[in-house]
């Protein structure tokens, strides 16, 4: 039900209107909180950090300047925030350290799709016990479908939903080139419709230099299309490509997915 949990605690939090990721009221005790502007990210997407020290204490680092470090789920660091511009050690109550970490290993590769661990480590002021702060952030795939959706926000979902004429999932037949030559019919086969589609069957339009999302779609492989009004023509906007097991998952709640 994965799906179904994703989306509606979005548009709640829509209706809402404000997000907090992080309380700011200082502790009676050593405390280290992580600010992140949000708490799902996309594969190579700017992730912005913000360490303070939220306590009453001081907190002594294991070297100076003062800083964090990067898990991985398996526990291997993956990049330390310690040294450079950084805060000095000690860290005073109410001190900040802000960074930037573009979703990159020390190696300088893209990291995978997963949940990373912001980690600071910390003595008290006595040096008397280790402290251990923590917060978890999520890096997901927007090729994969549940990926995709729990990347967007509220306002981003309902408005892909109100602009689309079809949603739906289907098996790409064929496409034919038109006169130029990012102009394309696509031809689909309806596996599941969530919305608009009636035939067993439809062509929809794209420019693949416009609406770069519809671009490139192969022959026999299924997607996830929003098509939407276009200059008077039925036209692909976006396009997910949808693995055997996630189109599986996708059919089995397609009854319940809001697609309003």
């Amino acid at each position: 039900m994965r799906l179904i949990w994703v989306i509606i605690p979005l548009v709640l939090i829509g209706v809402i209107g404000i997000v907090i990721l992080a309380e700011t009221t200082k502790t009676s005790g050593p405390e280290i909180t992580f600010f992140t502007n949000k708490e799902i990210y996309k594969i190579g997407e700017p992730v912005s950090i913000t360490m303070e020290n939220t306590g009453n204490d001081i907190l002594s680092g294991p070297s100076s300047p003062c800083g964090f470090t990067i898990f991985d789920e398996n526990g291997n660091a993956i990049k330390s925030f310690w040294g450079m511009y950084l805060a000095e050690c000690p860290f005073e109550p109410g001190e900040k350290i802000s960074v930037t970490w573009i979703s990159k290993s020390y190696s300088g590769v893209p990291v995978r799709p997963g949940i990373y661990t912001l980690s600071a480590q910390y003595w008290d002021s006595n040096y008397e016990q280790r402290l251990i702060f923590e917060k978890q952030i999520e890096i997901i795939d927007p090729n994969d479908a549940f990926g995709f959706f729990d990347s967007l926000s509220s306002s981003e979902y309902i408005t892909m939903l109100r602009d689309s004429e079809m949603v739906f999932s289907g098996k790409l037949i064929s496409k034919k080139q038109l006169t130029s030559p990012d102009s394309k019919n696509l031809e689909f086969k309806i596996i599941e419709n969530f919305k608009g589609a009636k035939e067993n069957t439809v062509t929809v339009y794209t420019h693949e230099g416009s609406w770069e999302k519809c671009a490139g779609l192969e022959e026999d492989l299924e997607y996830l299309i929003f098509v939407s009004l276009k200059y008077d023509v039925m036209t692909c906007y976006y396009a997910i490509s949808l693995p055997t097991d996630v189109t599986d998952e996708l059919r089995e709640l397609s009854s319940n997915i809001p697609w309003w």
